[in-house]
C-alpha cells in the first residue's frame, strides 16, 4: 500500500510490517504476526460462558497452508487467497491490501468441526503500553494490561464492540472488525477471538461456516488522534447504492442527508418522534 511495506514467510505469516509514513517496523524484534492459534477450552462449569484463566497452556498453532495464491493484483488492490487445513476443519482466508488505504484486511471463511477450542489470531506490535482500550457503545472503555491485582488478572478476555486498540501515546495498532467482539492484550501483543466452540448447553456451537472480517490498522500517536472510531464505522457500515437513470428536478426533502462538521461527533440515529412531527437526532 502507500503506507505499508508487507512480509510473509513461507507459513504466511506476517515477519515484517513496515510503517513508510513514519519508517518504522511495527513489530517487535522477533515476533510474527498473523498467527492463528487454537487454544484447548475445557471449562469446569457454565462452559459456552467460562475461559479458565490457564487456557493458554495448551495450544495449537492453526498454520498448515494448502493454498497460497495471489488471486488479484490491480491499480486498487492486492488480494492473497491463504487456504490452511486444521484437523477437521477448513479455512479459506483473503488477505487484502488497498493501495490508498492504511489498513491490512482479512476476509475470512471458515469451516469449521472441532469442540472444546477456542481460536484467537495475534498481532504483536512494538509499543510499551499500560492500557488497551475496548470500543462500546457510543464510547470506549480502558483497561490495564498488566495483572498487578486479581481483578485485572481475571480481565485476561475484554468485550469490544467495531475495535480494540493498544497504543502508549507514540504509536499503536487497532484491530476493526465487523462481528468478533472479544480480545486480550499484553503489553506489545492484541489478540483477537475468532471461535470458541464450547459444548454445553449447546453441543454443536460454533459448527459449520462462517464467515467474518476484520483489518488492522498500525497508526501514531493513540487512537483518537488515529481517527479509529470513524474508520471503525466505515468498516461496519458499507455505502448503500443504487443505480437509477437521470432525472430531472431536485430530490425530495426525505432523501435529504444529516450531517455534521465535527470529526468527533458522530451521528447514531435519526428518527421521527413517537408523539409529534418533530425529528429526534442522536448523536
Amino acid at each position: 500500500t502507500n503506507k505499508l511495506i508487507v512480509k510473509f514467510d513461507d507459513k504466511m505469516h506476517i515477519i515484517s510490517l513496515f510503517d513508510k509514513n513514519e519508517k518504522r517496523e511495527t513489530l517487535p524484534k522477533n515476533k510474527i504476526a498473523n498467527q492463528i492459534i487454537a487454544y484447548e477450552d475445557v471449562s469446569l462449569k457454565d462452559d459456552a460462558w467460562n475461559v479458565q484463566a490457564y487456557y493458554e497452556e495448551k495450544s495449537f498453532l492453526i498454520d498448515n497452508v494448502s493454498e497460497a495464491n495471489v488471486i488479484e493484483n490491480g491499480p486498487v488492490r492486492c488480494v492473497i487467497q491463504v487456504k490452511r487445513k486444521f484437523k477437521n476443519s477448513l479455512f479459506d482466508i483473503k488477505i487484502i491490501a488497498y493501495k490508498e488505504k492504511d489498513m491490512l484486511y482479512f476476509d475470512y471463511d471458515v469451516d469449521w468441526h472441532e469442540h472444546n477450542l477456542f481460536v484467537k489470531a495475534e498481532y504483536p506490535i512494538d509499543v510499551n503500553a499500560k492500557n488497551a482500550v475496548y470500543d462500546i457503545q457510543f464510547s470506549y472503555i480502558e483497561r490495564p494490561v498488566h495483572k498487578n491485582t486479581l481483578w485485572d488478572f481475571a480481565r485476561f478476555e475484554c468485550c469490544g464492540h467495531k475495535f480494540a486498540d493498544l497504543s502508549d501515546n507514540g504509536y499503536g495498532l487497532s484491530i476493526i472488525n465487523d462481528c468478533k467482539y472479544g480480545y486480550n492484550a499484553t503489553r506489545d501483543t492484541l489478540k483477537i477471538s475468532l471461535l470458541k466452540c464450547s459444548t454445553y448447553p449447546d453441543k454443536m456451537q460454533d459448527q459449520g461456516h462462517h464467515s467474518f472480517a476484520y483489518a488492522i490498522y498500525p497508526h501514531s500517536k493513540n487512537h483518537i488522534e488515529a481517527n479509529t472510531t470513524m474508520l471503525a464505522y466505515d468498516f461496519n457500515y458499507k455505502p448503500l447504492t443504487k443505480h437509477i437513470s437521470k432525472n430531472n428536478g431536485n430530490l425530495p426533502s426525505e432523501l435529504s442527508f444529516f450531517f455534521t462538521n465535527k470529526n468527533n461527533i458522530v451521528i447514531e440515529t435519526i428518527k421521527k418522534a413517537e408523539d409529534s412531527d418533530e425529528i429526534i437526532v442522536r448523536m
